[in-house]
């Protein structure tokens, strides 16, 4: 998913524009785009999901998806900026049920939002249906870590996720992905949405009931780090990316952390993808390892090639790990079968494969959560399908049967708007088509993380899958 990698650049809190590219950055936001450059952008995009994309009858019949397109450009009557834009189509995003097919504002505007002053100044996340304070990033300190929020500038903060889901990717029935995209990136999306007011009024929900009402100004990313710093030193501490492992209980349990299967990601952390993974089992098989559990949790996908590496170290059994691959022959087609047809591509885990000198057959838990999607998701599915694993977290974003993908570029430019957009050329299919229920994995044993969790930094899922294994190796 490298469109989260242009979303991360605005959330991390970097800044350095340039005078002349912030003067460039004021032209931007304020050009208006005429009616027919609308019109082409969005049949550019219409045009690319019908020749281009699998799936994008899957979910919705052919008549339904030609209504919901010309339903929006018929709605284009007026010119708009592109932010306007941008908010008048990206919820084709989330109606074709593809978590590959998604949308973002030019490099440009992304790069102006981020030097803009009129920003939400607090990170919050979701617990069900409660906004939480994650951290105050604002001048104004009577907002406490914790605290609840029930409205934002009026607007309750049930239909703010409703409107920031609708511009995010969604997978199958499943809206786990875009739930967890907010959480992570509310900040993002509601700027997008809501706009950038110089203030934000805030109202608080305490636990008897009662509610408090403040009005906070928006802040610069300058300022907002600024605050981020003074008040949270210990986020400054770079977080592991790649692959690490740890043991417990004399290396009887071991833990091996995943984060991601990007390629790039590994380069950037010096890691070798393969050799680290050989490098991890055969320290599991000395130390004579009993208990594996693997952490796939935020692992948002990559290199499917990778999959294959790891899985050819968890079984002792040949194993499958995609059925076919496919690509659009007969883009006039609605019926999936008779619109695409079956590529051979061993990169993409086609085949059958034997497995690894040192591979673990042992028990195996697995962890994953909302943000497991694309390649993290595949490993679930071979690992769900041979019965492998006992899977702990909750319900993963990505479809274990069937997912779009890309082959190698991943973006497009709209031709007038700049608006970025990504769309699945091909699709994998893991299992049987007729097992297709939308949803995720389901996890075996389900361990939410909670307000506590966060606020603490404590790993609920973590510790009770630490405690499941120490259970069965007392049970032996």
């Amino acid at each position: 998913m490298n469109w989260v990698v242009i979303i991360f650049a605005f959330c991390s809190l970097t800044l350095g524009t340039n005078s002349s590219a912030s003067a460039q950055d004021s032209i931007r936001r304020g050009k208006v785009f005429a009616v027919h450059e609308l019109q082409t952008d969005l049949t550019f995009w219409r045009n690319r999901l019908e020749t281009k994309h699998p799936l994008i009858y899957l979910y919705r019949p052919k008549y339904k998806v030609d209504h919901f397109f010309d339903s929006l450009y018929f709605a284009i009557d007026h010119p708009m900026s592109e932010l306007e834009f941008f908010k008048h189509i990206a919820p084709v995003s989330s109606y074709l049920c593809d978590g590959h097919n998604s949308i973002l504002p030019s490099k440009l505007t992304i790069e102006s939002i981020r030097s803009d002053r009129q920003l939400f100044p607090f990170e919050v996340e979701y617990f069900d249906d409660r906004l939480h304070v994650i951290r105050n990033v604002s001048a104004n300190e009577e907002l406490l870590v914790g605290d609840e929020i029930k409205e934002i500038n009026g607007v309750d903060v049930l239909e703010i996720r409703k409107n920031l889901m609708s511009l995010t990717p969604h997978e199958g029935q499943n809206d786990q992905l875009a739930v967890g995209t907010i959480n992570d990136l509310f900040r993002f999306y509601y700027q997008l949405y809501y706009g950038f007011p110089d203030h934000y009024d805030i109202t608080i929900q305490y636990s008897d009931d009662s509610q408090k009402s403040l009005m906070v100004a928006s802040q610069n990313l300058g300022e907002i780090r600024a605050f981020h710093e003074q008040r949270y030193p210990e986020d400054s501490i770079r977080s592991k990316h790649g692959i690490y492992y740890e043991s417990f209980d004399e290396a009887k349990i071991g833990l091996l952390t995943i984060t991601t299967f990007d390629a790039e990601a590994f380069k950037y952390n010096n890691q070798r993808f393969r050799s680290e993974v050989c490098r991890v089992f055969r320290e599991i098989k000395q130390s004579k390892t009993e208990q594996l559990i693997i952490d796939l949790r935020d692992n948002e996908g990559g290199n499917p090639d990778f999959v294959k590496v790891l899985l050819k170290h968890l079984f002792d059994h040949c194993f499958e790990q995609a059925k076919e691959f496919r690509i659009v022959e007969h883009p006039g087609q609605e019926d999936f079968n008779r619109r695409t047809e079956k590529k051979w591509y061993p990169w993409f885990g086609i085949g059958n494969f034997s497995p690894a000198n040192n591979h673990f057959d042992g028990k195996l838990v697995v962890l994953h959560n909302e943000n497991t999607f694309s390649a993290g998701v595949e490993v679930l599915s071979v690992l769900k399908k041979y019965n492998r694993a006992t899977f702990i977290g909750t319900e993963s974003g990505g479809n274990p049967t069937i997912m779009a993908g890309y082959i190698n570029k991943t973006k497009w430019q709209l031709p007038n708007t700049s608006i970025q957009i990504s769309s699945g050329v091909h699709c994998t299919i893991f299992n049987d088509l007729d097992q297709n229920t939308g949803r995720g994995i389901i996890p075996d044993i389900e361990i939410k993380r909670d307000l506590f969790d966060t606020l603490t930094n404590y790993d609920a899922c973590l510790e009770f899958a630490l405690e499941y294994m120490r259970n069965v190796i007392l049970s032996k």
